[in-house]
């Protein structure tokens, strides 16, 4: 336990001095990843070191003329890592100093509760206890908002120097919080306000108290409410895990970087990074646009239809996109799939290396005259797909292609001309003869 306070101490220390520059891990520490979920929506992976990522496909357009372009854009989103449960007591002291210093105090501990945002976050939970002449647990762990303000609200009661045993049953909380829990991924954090002027035996006992929790490598802050210089404020110092978690109640906004730091970081030892190949082949209905990929392509096989992206890429939590972007232009009139198949396959910090599948597109190629024609839902369930293939080949072919809606009414925006494929008797079965194919004016 205190090699993990270390680990975690030195982290959060380390970011609020300057957080150093991410690095991608080394390749050679690889393991094997599980498969993709083929049932995911959308499609992702996850390396045995716990890195989740989801892949996408965007098309701009399900239905382009002969003559058009299509855009495309690959979206890998992640890595998306296991939420560390983050369990904090909040340690009150009955005495907080004046009335005005007393407000003041509240109201920081009301903010710090904010600022955990607890709605949004579910793995965190907040313990708060009181103590004074006596010690009484206000609230035991929990993710609800509103009980933990009313708690800290109640943190009042007679004057009294038993701070050791305040600080004793915040450690006792936080234990049971670990209870079925993995105790090297919990993160825990014990806050101590207090405003009290201690006597040096109280100091002895408080820190003897303090030694016991940092052994459970817990997190030790100390917040000072009171603006008098008093002997205890040194001893408070010295109950922090280091004096640079020792704080005044003015400064609690400094606090939740530490918090945020916990909270975000799933591994202190080592940066996040993700090694990136993003590998796509188009289907031969389609040429590339050479000079819209972006980023351009690492390389491209001879025939120019396999794009190949590698990026030395960071992901940082809680999530980041990585996209690649290009245009293709059809070649062929009919319903194409835009690739032959796509894949990213990346490395995580721990070296744990993963692939996942892109999800398939396809786009309707149609003739330039009839790009703005529409298929009716009723038409195109009721109808054979190679009917509607061959109305929209030929759509001159078909009864009301070339009239306006108003055929005695000159053109113009309030005359369009009809463009939507529906049946000639709409909610009638189809038959070739009986009730085929129309150009009308809206469905029906």
């Amino acid at each position: 336990m205190p090699t993990r306070l270390s680990a975690l101490a030195l982290a959060i220390a380390t970011m609020l001095a300057a957080l150093a520059p991410l690095t991608v891990a080394p390749a050679d520490r690889t393991a094997v990843a599980r498969h993709a979920e083929p049932t995911g929506t959308p499609p992702s992976a996850t390396t045995r070191s716990g890195c989740r990522a989801e892949a996408a496909r965007d098309v701009d357009a399900a239905r382009v003329g002969l003559s058009d372009t299509v855009s495309v854009t690959l979206t890998l989103q992640g890595c998306l890592p296991k939420v560390h449960p983050l369990h904090i007591a909040l340690v009150v002291d009955s005495d907080l100093g004046d009335a005005g210093e007393a407000r003041r105090a509240q109201s920081a501990l009301l903010d710090l509760v904010e600022a955990f945002d607890l709605p949004a976050n579910p793995a965190t939970r907040v313990a708060v206890v009181s103590f004074g002449a006596a010690v009484h647990t206000l609230s035991a762990l929990t993710n609800d908002d509103q009980r933990v303000r009313g708690a800290i609200r109640r943190a009042r009661g007679a004057v009294g120097d038993q701070v050791a045993r305040g600080i004793d049953s915040g450690r006792r909380e936080l234990v049971r919080g670990r209870q079925g829990l993995d105790p090297d991924w919990t993160r825990e954090v014990l806050v101590l306000f207090s405003g009290a002027d201690w006597e040096s035996d109280t100091c002895v006992r408080a820190l003897s108290a303090a030694e016991a929790v940092k052994g459970e490598g817990i997190l030790l802050i100390t917040v000072r409410s009171s603006r008098s210089f008093n002997g205890s404020v040194q001893c408070m110092r010295k109950i922090a895990t280091s004096p640079r978690y020792f704080f005044e109640a003015a400064s609690v906004g400094q606090i939740v970087h530490v918090f945020d730091t916990i909270r975000n970081q799933d591994d202190f030892s080592q940066p996040r990074a993700v090694g990136i190949t993003i590998t796509d082949t188009i289907a031969p209905a389609f040429v590339v646009d050479a000079a819209s990929v972006l980023p351009p392509a690492s390389s491209t096989s001879p025939d120019g239809r396999t794009l190949r992206w590698a990026l030395p890429t960071t992901m940082t939590f809680p999530a980041a996109a990585i996209t690649v972007t290009y245009h293709l232009r059809p070649l062929a009139l009919g319903e194409w799939p835009v690739s032959l198949g796509a894949t990213a396959a990346f490395t995580d910090a721990r070296g744990a290396r993963a692939t996942i599948a892109f999800p398939q597109s396809s786009v309707d190629v149609v003739d330039p005259a009839t790009a703005d024609a529409r298929v009716c839902p009723a038409a195109r369930a009721a109808v054979p797909a190679d009917v509607i293939a061959a109305a929209l080949a030929r759509p001159d072919a078909v009864s009301g292609w070339g009239l306006r809606c108003s055929a005695n009414q000159p053109a113009g925006p309030t005359n369009p001309p009809r463009r939507s494929l529906r049946l000639a008797r709409p909610g009638m079965a189809y038959h070739p003869v009986a009730n085929g194919l129309v150009w009308g004016c809206g469905c029906r």
